[in-house]
Order: C-alpha cells, then sequence, then structure tokens
C-alpha cells in the first residue's frame, strides 16, 4: 500500500544485517541477498543513512538509487536495514520541473562517476559511468567546490557541486549544477 501511495519509490524492503530480504513491498522468492549492494555495505559500515549507487533493481527491474537507514539496538548494533528504492524516471521527471536559466544543467552523480539523474536530455546522459571526464574526476576528488570546466556534453560551465548524502570518503552522491558560461558572464 505505502508503494502505491509513494510511486516515487520503485520498492521499499527490509533486510536483516547480513543483507537477507526479510520483507518487500514486491512479491519475492527467498533467499534474496543484498550484501553485495553498495547502499548495504555503506550504510553496514557507518551505522547511518546511507545511499547506494545507480543499479538496475534485481526485483524491480528499474533503475534506481537506493536510500537505506539502519535499526540500532541499545548496543548500537545493526537490527535490521530499511531501504527506500528512489526510481530514477520520477527523479529525472522532478529535475525537468525546475525552472532553470537556458544553458543550466543539473545533475545527481554516484561515487562511481554515474550520472544517476540530469537535466536537461537524461535519456542521453543518466546510467551513463563516465570517471574519465574531466568535470567528473573533479567532482570525485574535491568533493564540494567550483570548476570552470567543460560538461560531459563539451560545453564550458561554471559548476557548483556539494554531497547530497554523507561527507568527504563517505560522501555516495553528489548534487551538481553547471550554468554555461556565457550565460554567467552575460
Amino acid at each position: 500500500e505505502l508503494r502505491q501511495q509513494y510511486p516515487r519509490y520503485a520498492n521499499l524492503a527490509m533486510v536483516t544485517s547480513g543483507g537477507e530480504m526479510v520483507c518487500s513491498a514486491l512479491p519475492f522468492t527467498p533467499p534474496v541477498s543484498v550484501a553485495q549492494r553498495t547502499w548495504f555495505q555503506r550504510v553496514s559500515h557507518t551505522r547511518a543513512f546511507a545511499a547506494g549507487d545507480y543499479q538496475i533493481g534485481t526485483l524491480t527491474g528499474k533503475a534506481t538509487i537506493n536510500m537505506a537507514y539502519p535499526l540500532l539496538d541499545g548496543a548500537q548494533q545493526i537490527r535490521a536495514i530499511i531501504n527506500a528504492a528512489l526510481d530514477i524516471r520520477w527523479l529525472n521527471n522532478r529535475l525537468a520541473e525546475a525552472p532553470l536559466p537556458e544553458g543550466t544543467t543539473v545533475s545527481l552523480l554516484d561515487q562511481q562517476g554515474t550520472i544517476v539523474a540530469r537535466s536537461p536530455d537524461p535519456d542521453r546522459w543518466v546510467g551513463r559511468s563516465l570517471p574519465e571526464a574531466q568535470i567528473i574526476r573533479t567532482i570525485l576528488a574535491q568533493g564540494e567546490g567550483l570548476v570552470d570546466l567543460p560538461d560531459v556534453d563539451g560545453v564550458v560551465r561554471v559548476f557548483a557541486f556539494k554531497p547530497l548524502v554523507g561527507a568527504g570518503s563517505q560522501s555516495s552522491l553528489a548534487i551538481v549544477v553547471g550554468i554555461a558560461k556565457s550565460v554567467v558572464y552575460a
């Protein structure tokens, strides 16, 4: 019922501290392990809210970014992990609604250099892993800042970027806003 109320989620689930799925909004046949997923590894390591990398969901078959929150006991040990798989299509539709100046891009980038969401032109960019692109290398290395570089589409933009989830080496999702240099200096 929650998934129907909140269509932005491709799935909602709970897993054990070992990564075995125990309940899901979508039907599944046990055993289903998520222990190899980056969101599970990050939340297990930090014992705090974490996001994973771009993925195609095992149960959903959809492009998602997974958010996870640990349920801790009195000794601060993980009893279970709640997981929400955010549908990338929904996220891109929300980005497309933002009233942005001409030549502006907004992107979400995972820690692997994969474009998770992008406006404009999500069909061209979302799901592409581009860790070798200068702008993405810079974002992954610096984590937060302002730079003046060519975008993945070749347009020179002034970029501001900041982690959305986590900080430093623990950041797992960054927001990147690029404004065409010609617009900034017009």
